[in-house]
């Protein structure tokens, strides 16, 4: 498998990908998808010293993606925290060590950036649990409303 940073050429391919990930995390009841803006978002992703998109292939196959950032902890502005945006795993490889692997690059980078957390966001149950053997803590739970349409 060949794992890199993404490149402006992925952009599109990524962002098509990017609806099934929308629907799969069950994004669609409370957040509309807009593919151009999805697209200027992974390019602001691509071009950010602080953030980074990390692609995942198998010979010609997609396999997954994985995008965070650096931000100031919130609670003690001293530290920062690594965060992941998304982590998007085919299902045909989800039982695979791409998700292992991708993180695995995301946190070595992390640790590059200076940062002294790392954190995700888990929207399966499978996932959750592959962190929580990895040492992670839960430590929040996101919920969303849609208050204007």
């Amino acid at each position: 498998m060949e794992i890199r940073k993404a490149e402006i050429g992925d952009i599109p391919f990524l962002a098509k990908l990017g609806r099934k990930f929308h629907e799969d995390a069950g994004f669609s009841p409370i957040q509309s998808y807009d593919e151009m803006g999805f697209q200027e978002s992974l390019m602001n992703i691509v071009d950010n010293p602080l953030a980074i998109l990390i692609t995942m292939w198998e010979e010609e196959a997609f396999v997954g993606a994985l995008s965070g950032g650096i931000f100031p902890n919130f609670f003690a502005p001293s530290e920062t925290i690594a965060q992941s945006g998304f982590l998007c795993v085919m299902p045909e490889f989800r039982k695979s060590r791409a998700a292992k692997d991708l993180t695995g690059i995301f946190e070595k980078w992390a640790e590059n950036m200076g940062a002294s957390i790392v954190t995700y966001f888990g929207n399966t149950q499978s996932l959750i649990n592959k962190f929580r053997k990895r040492g992670f803590k839960k430590t929040d739970t996101v919920m969303s409303l849609r208050i204007k349409e």
